[in-house]
């Protein structure tokens, strides 16, 4: 009974403290970031107009007009974790793979989380609403955009969560309810290739990843991609993309220089 009165008074409490809040606002007359403002803006990110998101910048104190904290950095902090979320959410419904979508919010949110100053924090906070914007002019330009259906979606979406270990028809099928002849059939009819090949392929873009964008060993790459050995990592990573891991690593090296 204590625990439903003391329950009952932090429902109370909260409920004085959002009514105070509200009737503050209404009396300094303060707005938040109005959602006409914001369907403008996200607008332009989801065409894939990266010159007019540059120009309209981050948008400014007025314009947002909200105090989430005390502490200037912690509201950077917020606004860029709300920017993230609404990035997502907008490029998302516009037609970005979701997976893809939610693994670039991963990403710059861990990035913000290294940043030391405010100036830091919005320079990656432009830099992410740049990045998302020519990820959406690239899927604007992509033509018949294939739909799958439910079972082969889920497929997908399990084969990018467990990249890190082996993945079998037998597993995928169970966690589908389907049989494994069935669904083999379906993804391959849907997909136009087979489940395997496209277990292939998702592990070896994810070592693209992993060569550009860290110190890994090609050990450590394979290791961590389940590959059953060094050997059959760069046999795969050559079948798939024509040249050795190392070759590729230093190709991007030298392409990033220009």
């Amino acid at each position: 009974m204590d625990k439903d009165k003391k329950n009952i008074e932090n429902e109370k409490n909260t409920e004085i403290a959002l009514n105070n809040l509200i009737f503050k606002n209404r009396e300094n007359a303060t707005h938040h970031y109005s959602y006409e403002i914001e369907l403008n803006f996200f607008s332009k990110v989801c065409a894939g107009d990266v010159e007019a998101v540059k120009a309209a910048g981050l948008p400014s104190k007025e314009e947002i007009n909200s105090t989430l904290s005390d502490k200037p950095i912690l509201q950077e902090r917020y606004l860029f974790a709300i920017n993230a979320a609404l990035l997502t959410r907008h490029c998302i419904n516009a037609g970005m793979d979701s997976m893809d979508a939610f693994a670039y919010s991963d990403f710059f949110i861990k990035r913000m989380d290294e940043c030391q100053t405010i100036e830091e924090i919005q320079s990656l906070n432009l830099d992410m609403m740049i990045y998302y914007t020519k990820q959406m002019r690239i899927t604007n330009k992509m033509e018949n955009k294939p739909s799958y259906t439910k079972p082969i979606l889920l497929c997908m979406d399990f084969v990018y969560n467990h990249l890190h270990e082996k993945i079998s028809l037998n597993e995928l099928a169970d966690f589908v309810a389907l049989s494994p002849n069935y669904l083999a059939t379906l993804f391959k009819k849907e997909t136009g290739e087979t489940i395997q090949n496209y277990i292939a392929d998702k592990k070896i873009d994810s070592a693209k990843r992993m060569l550009n964008y860290s110190d890994y060993s090609l050990t450590e790459i394979g290791n961590y991609l389940a590959f059953s050995s060094t050997s059959h990592f760069i046999k795969v990573f050559k079948e798939k993309t024509g040249m050795t891991p190392g070759d590729y690593k230093k190709t991007s090296a030298r392409q990033s220089l220009f």
